[in-house]
């Protein structure tokens, strides 16, 4: 853990994983409103902690990545729900199944992000990859409860090396439909284990991703190869907007040593930014989500949320 002087949070014990996956794999909700999938806490709760999670008035809202949906929180929303939290993740526009992504950019992700929170002050933002980059872009604007950011997209893009090695692994394809603004589904599945999985990659992780993944925009994705150069030119996000606006608030960063995209060290200034916490993972590629870290992961961010957050400001927390 780095950031703040404090320990690092021990991994959930046996019993509270257990509980966890029995709830991951039993609880499935619907979606609340379209373009949601909606999680709260199940009928019954049993415990004290859970009953008091539930009146401290939060909402967690997931956004997810390129190519990606609501699908890759799966294991989170049921976990966290589980945990007492009312918990939704979000559908970017065209990343519902069979959805067409054509045209959309940043812009318009980033106005869904906007318009899928519903009280800034009471909520937890998640952000996954382009989601935390996402996430970034609403808290230029906004101040809201806590964010976590996991393997965001930085502020400015990827570094050069990273792009390099994303052009190689897409092939010729891939840049012709980024230049000419097309769809672009993913057919190479070793570029998604060396990108997204690590050299470790669990082939059953892979499979999952590429078979709920959707094609992503050719104009996004050439939006994001192109922000280190339009944040020169003041596009993107306004870091001392953003600075200011985030003072004192409580952000934490997920970042791993084995992330192929984004590395701690590309984070760091971003942790100094929002003068948020790190949390610094060791062998977690950048889709940990779809991995058998997502529920030790969830348990560590639990931890800290129950940590640095108390009740929503005019929240009665009940006898």
């Amino acid at each position: 853990m780095h950031g703040g002087g404090h320990r690092p949070w021990p991994p959930p014990g046996p019993r509270l994983l257990g509980r966890a996956q029995r709830f991951a794999a039993d609880f499935v909700a619907e979606g609340s409103q379209a373009g949601d999938e909606a999680y709260g806490p199940p009928p019954l709760l049993s415990s004290y902690r859970n009953r008091k999670r539930i009146v401290f008035g939060y909402e967690m809202v997931c956004v997810h990545g390129a190519w990606e949906g609501p699908w890759v929180f799966r294991t989170w929303t049921a976990y966290f729900a589980g945990e007492g939290w009312s918990v939704r993740a979000l559908t970017l526009p065209g990343h519902e199944p069979g959805g067409d992504a054509r045209g959309v950019g940043l812009e318009e992700a980033a106005a869904a992000v906007a318009e899928g929170i519903r009280d800034p002050e009471r909520t937890v933002l998640v952000g996954h990859s382009l989601g935390g980059w996402l996430a970034l872009k609403y808290l230029e604007k906004n101040a809201v409860a806590a964010s976590v950011l996991l393997m965001p997209l930085p502020p400015r893009g990827l570094s050069l090396e990273v792009r390099r090695r994303v052009r190689a692994c897409g092939g010729w394809r891939l840049k012709t439909r980024v230049l000419m603004g097309r769809n672009c589904p993913l057919e190479n599945a070793e570029a998604v284990r060396a990108l997204g999985f690590g050299e470790g990659g669990q082939p059953a992780s892979v499979r999952r991703f590429l078979a709920e993944s959707v094609p992503e925009s050719g104009r996004l994705l050439r939006q994001i190869a192109l922000l280190p150069a339009t944040s020169r030119l003041g596009g993107g996000i306004r870091e001392g907007r953003l600075k200011k606006k985030q003072c004192g608030r409580p952000h934490l960063i997920v970042a791993s040593g084995a992330d192929a995209l984004v590395t701690p060290s590309d984070l760091e200034g971003t942790a100094r930014l929002l003068g948020a916490e790190m949390l610094r993972l060791e062998t977690a590629p950048h889709v940990a989500l779809l991995t058998d870290l997502a529920l030790p992961l969830a348990g560590q961010v639990n931890a800290w949320l129950s940590r640095r957050l108390g009740p929503a400001e005019g929240f009665d927390e009940g006898p």
